[in-house]
């Protein structure tokens, strides 16, 4: 099995861009609306037409469960189809050891997650295994090769960052061209850098 170092690098040479999956229903194109749990179909458009550029996907906790259980298996389901080798992060934050199995070995299975915090008992607990990462908000002084920090901006590991992108790409368009608008806006970011 990989370390998540190993994961990492792979994943910031396949693409620049982290992107955030944040459903939110008001912004979502008409063909996904339709449906009555817009939240999976509508992840599955921006996989689809962002994984060439993505080095990771960052799924907003908090947006998805905010359509309560259809968001919940919504949230499930989109993080089993990104595709190898962009990274699984949860956008939680969290800030208690309390969700390590949750998150990464009995429940939605990601590659790493975000902490609100940088207590010593917070980092440990999650970057126990080597095969699992974690983000914090500020740069840390640690020997954990596994924890690297987030600003809105980007996530960074190892001097290797993804840009974090979520608005100008999931909603670059609202009408029925949402799927290439997304892979426009992807590709422009991507152009960009950091």
């Amino acid at each position: 099995m990989q370390s998540f170092i190993e994961k990492w690098h792979t994943a910031t040479q396949h693409g620049s861009l982290a992107i955030g999956i944040a459903p939110k229903v008001e912004y979502i194109a008409y063909e996904i609306m339709r449906h009555d749990a817009p939240f999976f179909p509508f992840s599955k458009a921006v996989i689809e037409a962002t994984k060439d550029f993505a080095g990771a996907y960052v799924f907003d906790m908090a947006t998805f469960l905010a359509q309560g259980a259809a968001g919940a298996i919504a949230l499930e389901r989109s993080i089993s189809l990104v595709p190898e080798p962009a990274i699984k992060i949860l956008h939680i934050p969290v800030a208690t050891p309390d969700y390590f199995k949750a998150v990464f070995t009995e429940g939605l299975f990601v590659d790493a997650i975000t902490l609100a915090t940088t207590a010593p008992i917070v980092i440990d607990t999650y970057t126990a295994k080597e095969t699992y990462g974690a983000f914090v908000p500020e740069p840390v002084a640690t020997n954990k090769p596994n924890l690297g920090h987030y600003t809105m901006e980007q996530f960074t590991l190892n001097n290797q960052s993804l840009r974090w992108v979520i608005e100008p790409v999931i909603y670059a368009s609202g009408k029925s061209d949402f799927k290439n608008a997304m892979y426009s806006a992807a590709q422009s970011f991507a152009n960009q850098g950091l």
